[in-house]
């Protein structure tokens, strides 16, 4: 006996009326419909992810875009910047600007 009177259990059926080999069967049945379960939601989880992700690759691709067209734009600036000091230097004293 045990410390709190319970003997170990005996190795019979849970279920009154039902054979082992039933009971195991509809064990086996529930583990594989929870374990399809499980790989459904898995599966819809990673589809999910994966749209998340294409969508996140198209927002970071248009912020590159966006980046590199104020980048041009800086460097059409400073284009303008520098053929004005160039123009300046190329005027002699004296002329009209």
């Amino acid at each position: 006996m045990h410390r709190n009177g319970f003997g170990p259990l005996k190795p019979e059926c849970p279920i009154p009326g039902a054979d082992s080999t039933s009971t195991v069967a509809q064990t086996a049945d529930y583990a594989v419909r929870a374990l399809q379960a499980v790989a459904v939601n898995v599966a819809v989880l990673a589809e999910e992810m994966e749209a998340k992700m294409s969508r996140l690759g198209e927002d970071i691709d248009a912020t590159a875009s966006e980046v590199e067209w104020i980048g041009m734009k800086i460097d059409m600036g400073r284009e303008r910047a520098a053929r004005r000091e160039i123009r300046k230097l190329t005027i002699k004293k004296g002329e009209p600007q």
